[in-house]
């Protein structure tokens, strides 16, 4: 956890508002936008599509997954096709794909941050994960600057 705050002190974090609960959730801007992709590509309308948008080694991963899981092949519908997540990736749908970064917040915001403006929780399926109260956000994007870390707010991005 040490060397992944020495790395990310030396450069910027992205945060947002969670989607679905009030909650900041922080990460360096190539996990932030690579899971933003991910979301992206879930809302495609055909297999083409999704395929375009999807990061290229994400569509290995998920279909080595699913073939694993299955014990089956999975073969990708024609481009044309309407895209349907379900029967590509069902742990979309459940929430546990794409990864969810509030689980991961200590190994980006410095310990004291989250012992002041986070609290720990507990899920039934998935483990801990970081609550960051986002009326403290001012404060937080301060405390981060005087870690040497850049904080930049992009809602833009689907990443939670």
């Amino acid at each position: 956890m040490a060397t992944r705050l020495k790395e990310i002190s030396e450069g910027t974090l992205f945060y947002r508002d969670t989607p679905c609960m009030e909650s900041l959730v922080f990460a360096p801007p190539d996990v932030a936008e690579h899971i933003s992709q991910i979301h992206e590509a879930f809302r495609a309308e055909t297999w083409g599509e999704f395929q375009e948008k999807l990061p290229e080694d994400e569509l290995v991963e998920l279909l080595h997954l699913r073939n694993e899981q299955y014990g089956e092949l999975f073969v990708i519908p024609k481009e044309d096709d309407p895209f349907e997540h379900g029967v590509l990736c069902p742990a979309f749908s459940d929430g546990d794909y794409p990864q969810w970064l509030q689980t991961q917040q200590p190994r980006w915001i410095p310990e004291e941050i989250l012992a002041r403006w986070g609290e720990a929780q507990m899920s039934v399926l998935n483990g801990s994960f970081w609550i960051i109260a986002p009326g403290k956000e001012k404060k937080i994007v301060s405390k981060l600057r005087s870690h040497g870390i850049k904080a930049k707010r992009r809602d833009d991005l689907q990443f939670h």
